[in-house]
């Protein structure tokens, strides 16, 4: 692996550490992404140079997540991943799922404060209006990326899923 290669993994590491992952699975996010075929765990611990197990805990919470998926291949019985073809639809949802339990967390919040504090229920009534907005606003945006035109030079990953 060479340099900027290096580098550019690193920083996935680093941005999705701040999203809430491991530096190792923001690592193998890297990697894979940059990689243009399926990858065993194996490969994938010898090019980041850490352990197997620690690939093998973070690429399975990347794929829980949805953002890699485990593949196989012909003749072989080990696992190989690759990113999602659909990784943007699948982390949009989860976001919005995240959204509306904090939504929902604000509006019973609201309902208990209501008779105690105005302050604080203006206060929730402006957290909660603008939860709603970004919710409609991703579900709109998630559903114009579902049924956009497709092209199938972008797609080439699904030729080896």
């Amino acid at each position: 692996m060479n340099a900027a290669t290096s580098r550019i993994i690193e920083q996935f590491g680093v941005i999705l550490h701040l999203e809430g992952y491991s530096r190792v699975a923001g690592r193998v996010f890297g990697l894979l992404l940059l990689s243009e075929a399926p990858r065993a765990l194996g490969e994938l611990a010898d090019e980041l140079a850490v352990s197997k197990a620690s690939v093998s805990v973070n690429a399975r919470l990347l794929e829980q997540q949805g953002v890699v998926e485990r593949v196989g291949q012909s003749g072989d019985r080990q696992d190989y991943y690759i990113i999602s073809p659909d990784i943007l639809t699948r982390t949009v949802e989860q976001r919005i799922a995240r959204w509306q339990r904090l939504l929902d967390v604000i509006s019973a919040t609201k309902e208990i404060v209501a008779s105690q504090s105005d302050v604080l229920l203006a206060r929730l009534e402006n957290l909660e209006a603008a939860h709603r907005f970004q919710l409609a606003s991703m579900a709109d945006a998630l559903e114009q990326w579902r049924t956009r035109p497709r092209h199938t030079s972008a797609v080439k990953q699904a030729e080896y899923a």
